[in-house]
């Protein structure tokens, strides 16, 4: 029940609900890696959409305003606030949209079907830019399987303000299978694809 919350919160996301700019957002000069990506996701773990992060701002990208002034459903936030603190290059691409990542992944030539640490993993991709959630995978195992970690998860239902201001910054543990095509139960949803920041 709780992954289909997530779901239906970064489901409207990829519909363009509350895309606004970020307050807090800036893309780096450095380059990027997986330990700094991994490093600086776990450091906000257990953060909601206005929590203050750990550069000392006000939530990921437009996580706590893009909703016309109130948290919007914000799992694309979080992982593109991350990507921009490692380095990443081009994240102005990126958007509150899931689906903003694998067409990232396209236009750079990124998107791939095995994981790695500090990639970007989409879920239920539609095509047309639209997917329904989108994680950070913050450890491969020696088997192939993945944990992730995800923004804007288990939220409580009711409307979008309500579900992002109550969702976390939450590990997406045991480690499950990372199969592009295949649907882990702890994410209860389908894996599209991997993306890897431009400069990894």
């Amino acid at each position: 029940m709780l992954h289909r919350l997530a779901f239906a919160a970064c489901a409207l996301g990829v519909l363009g609900v509350g895309c606004s700019g970020g307050d807090d957002l800036a893309d780096s000069t450095e380059d990027v890696t997986a330990s700094s990506i991994v490093s600086i996701a776990k450091a906000n773990a257990g953060k909601g959409a206005c929590s203050t992060n750990s550069n000392g701002g006000r939530g990921f990208d437009s996580s706590c305003k893009g909703n016309g002034g109130s948290p919007e459903y914000w799992c694309a936030d979080y992982a593109r606030w991350v990507w921009a603190r490692a380095g990443a290059k081009d994240t102005s691409q990126l958007t509150a949209a899931a689906g903003s990542f694998y067409v990232y992944g396209q236009k750079h030539g990124t998107l791939h079907k095995k994981p790695k640490v500090g990639d970007a993993v989409v879920f239920d991709y539609h095509g047309g830019g639209s997917a329904d959630h989108v994680a950070i995978v913050i450890k491969v195992t020696s088997d192939g399987s993945i944990e992730t970690i995800s923004g804007d998860w288990d939220g409580q239902s009711g409307s979008e303000a309500h579900f992002a201001s109550t969702s976390h910054v939450i590990l997406n543990t045991p480690a499950y299978s990372s199969k592009v095509g295949s649907k882990p139960g702890v994410m209860g949803m389908t894996i599209s694809g991997y993306v890897s920041a431009v400069g990894l």
